[in-house]
């Protein structure tokens, strides 16, 4: 059931991209996540003790992961247009360890309720949700403080191009 939440994610999340945009699609994503990561907190802490209060939640909180994972993922590779193989593999590579550390730590705390495992995916989730907003208010401005720039430099010819157009579409106040 619960990796049922991931691929209906996941299909749902390539159908709403082309209207919503990636952004938004990182917005709902994370927002499901940290709705679906407190309640499962909430329901370990007091106590729930149905199989649903666990399986609901994390089967919600795979959905957001699955609407988030491919515009997230995409958003990241986009500086990187030379190197995506590289810098997807370092991806991946960073998700794997981070999966492997979070798990041995998980096993240590386990205290034989969900309360741990939910408590982690409260702070994932609510995690996501304050580096999302983080990374939209970091991208509302170019380099130096001055209001972002849309698409090619609206301040006449860019300084810097070189014959083979390198740096054409860069910003006076980037160069």
């Amino acid at each position: 059931l619960v990796a049922l939440g991931q691929i209906t994610g996941a299909a749902l999340g390539s159908g709403l991209v082309i209207g919503v945009g990636g952004p938004g699609m990182m917005r709902l994503g994370v927002r499901i996540m940290a709705a679906a990561g407190a309640t499962a907190a909430l329901f370990a802490w007091t106590g729930v003790a149905h199989w649903t209060g666990v399986v609901l939640p994390f089967t919600a909180f795979l959905f957001g992961t699955a609407m988030l994972m491919p515009s997230a993922s995409a958003a990241a590779l986009l500086p990187f247009p030379r190197a995506a193989g590289t810098a997807a593999s370092l991806m991946g590579a960073v998700g794997f360890a981070t999966g492997a550390l979070v798990s041995q730590l998980l096993g240590a705390g386990f205290d034989g309720t969900a309360r741990p495992m939910a408590t982690v995916a409260a702070i994932a989730g609510f995690g996501a949700l304050f580096f999302r907003g983080k990374a939209s208010r970091r991208r509302s401005r170019c380099r130096g403080g001055r209001p972002r720039c849309r698409g090619r430099a609206r301040h006449g010819r860019a300084r810097g191009g070189d014959p083979r157009g390198r740096g054409r579409d860069r910003h006076p106040h980037q160069l």
